[in-house]
């Protein structure tokens, strides 16, 4: 893997916050959160 994406587990910077790797997870919106936005125990679980 490290042939094709090279960057990938490398540090990134978005602006001035620096990440530990490029790697990202998307939100879940399915049931994952409280309907006014706020963390559900399930997200808690998760």
């Amino acid at each position: 893997m490290s042939n094709l994406y090279p960057n990938l587990f490398s540090p990134g910077k978005i602006g001035n916050l620096t990440l530990k790797n490029r790697i990202m997870k998307a939100p879940q919106s399915s049931g994952m959160s409280n309907k006014d936005g706020t963390v559900s125990e399930r997200l808690i679980r998760y």
